[in-house]
């Protein structure tokens, strides 16, 4: 599970959906969010709890949420947000264990602290460190050791990677650049590389980046998704095998309800997966 970057005003409901990530097809009702509608919220989880930090509609929040990720229905409190500070676009990033949301923006402009929250625990994070950049607009990849997070506006767009490793605070590192720079990519990866999918300069992308965890450096270019498109609700998630990619707003609309899918371990174009 990840982030969703701010949706037009238009397009911001309650509804939350899922996909069997396994077989193609279009999504399903899973339920509704108890707060009502909200965008940009830092997501992440492990296989049996989703997370949902902040968020925004259109003012900012200090909620911090789950959902039980094995039967449908509602969110329920998890705990608040660091310092109770009410926030929307924090990237998260998970190892099972420990949960980890670094960057966003509040009322006061873009932040650069990275939080952490034990997953089967509840309650609100602690400190973890910060990143190199106040950060907003960029997004995250984890493996069981390291968290990436690539993109965003720091307040111009960025090509920056930082990485941490999640089961140790401290500040991030530098690991590296996206091959352009990019705001509201989605990322999605497996336990030994992570992709950053489309985004925007502020024109919209199609692009796939993607680097090893294992190593640092550079992105390469992994392919094409079948439309360019960044922000507007946009959202990546992944298995082991395969990465979707989902919603965004493209060069002609603000909404867009198409899946896609690549297979992580190899290089190439998006392929249709169906529809929200």
């Amino acid at each position: 599970m990840k982030r969703g970057y701010e949706q037009p005003a238009a397009a911001i409901n309650s509804r939350l959906q899922y996909i069997i990530l396994s077989s193609g097809g279009g999504a399903n009702d899973f339920g509704d969010l108890t707060e009502g509608a909200l965008t940009a919220l830092g997501m992440t989880s492990n296989n049996t709890r989703g997370l949902l930090y902040g968020g925004a509609n259109p003012d900012y929040v200090s909620s911090f949420s789950q959902i039980n990720l094995q039967s449908l229905g509602a969110n329920s409190s998890f705990g608040n947000t660091f310092d109770f500070i009410p926030i929307r676009n924090a990237a998260g990033a998970s190892n099972g264990t420990r949960a980890v949301f670094a960057g966003g923006d509040n009322a006061d402009g873009n932040v650069f602290t990275i939080v952490f929250v034990l997953i089967a625990s509840g309650g609100s994070p602690d400190k973890f460190g910060d990143l190199n950049d106040d950060l907003s607009g960029h997004d995250a990849v984890d493996s069981a050791v390291r968290g990436c997070f690539g993109g965003g506006k720091a307040p111009g767009v960025v090509n920056t990677i930082d990485f941490i490793t999640i089961a140790t605070e401290g500040n991030a590192t530098d690991f590296g650049n996206l091959t352009q720079v990019k705001f509201g990519p989605a990322g999605a990866g497996s336990k030994t590389r992570a992709v950053f999918m489309a985004g925007g300069t502020p024109s919209r992308l199609s692009e796939i980046d993607f680097v090893t965890f294992s190593s640092t450096g550079n992105a390469a270019d992994f392919g094409n998704m079948t439309v360019a498109r960044a922000a507007g609700g946009m959202a990546g998630h992944s298995s082991e095998t395969r990465a979707l990619l989902a919603a965004g707003s493209t060069p002609s609309s603000d909404q867009n309800d198409t899946i896609d899918f690549i297979t992580i371990a190899s290089t190439g174009d998006g392929v249709d997966f169906g529809n929200l």
